[in-house]
């Protein structure tokens, strides 16, 4: 069949993507105090290569980005629920050697929070083309970015805290999910840590 890879973190990437905090995020009573951190990172970023912001307001962020190197720069407005790009996020495999998007199912981590706009995130960027990927698939789980790690050798490391939460995929066992992201990844271990603090 087809050899899948999940690339590992350190690999070359395209861009950083980031969601950009609004009034309408958890944010709302620290929004003077997180916006510069924002800024500030999305600037440095654009320093060295391309970042691509999802704003609920564009002209409202770009007016913010002062220092960005703006060639670097992609800002589309999607409506989002909060910020955590790393979880909402697509994630890209090679399928023989061409880049496939996943898109998983995010749940704001097992229904804690409010995720319905984020969970559309990954496809509405697909859908405007701003991946230049031709193929995006549904992950078939509820699965964070930031709950997986690869070493992009086929080894996958993970917490039973986060993919066995009973909120995220009560319907599948340990031995399913883990069979599953073998398929999905095409892995040849997954790395159980028990305690994931």
């Amino acid at each position: 069949g087809m050899k899948r890879r999940l690339p590992a973190e350190w690999e070359p990437q395209s861009a950083v993507q980031f969601t950009f905090p609004h009034k309408n995020t958890d944010w709302a009573e620290v929004l003077d105090l997180v916006t510069p951190c924002f800024v500030a990172a999305i600037e440095t970023v654009s320093r060295y290569e391309k970042v691509l912001v999802v704003c609920d307001n564009v002209e409202e962020v770009k007016s913010k980005l002062l220092h960005a190197n703006h060639k670097n720069v992609i800002l589309v407005e999607i409506p989002s629920n909060d910020t955590w790009a790393r979880d909402h996020g697509g994630i890209t495999i090679f399928e023989d050697g061409k880049p496939i998007l996943l898109d998983f199912v995010f749940n704001g981590w097992g229904l804690k929070f409010a995720a319905d706009k984020d969970n559309l995130i990954t496809r509405r960027l697909f859908d405007k083309n701003i991946f230049k990927i031709q193929d995006i698939r549904h992950g078939g789980m509820v699965l964070e970015g930031g709950g997986i790690e690869s070493d992009g050798q086929g080894t996958l490391l993970t917490t039973t805290q986060c993919l066995l939460s009973p909120n995220r995929n009560p319907h599948l066992s340990q031995t399913e999910i883990e069979a599953k992201l073998i398929e999905c990844f095409g892995l040849q271990r997954v790395l159980w840590l028990n305690h994931g603090h």
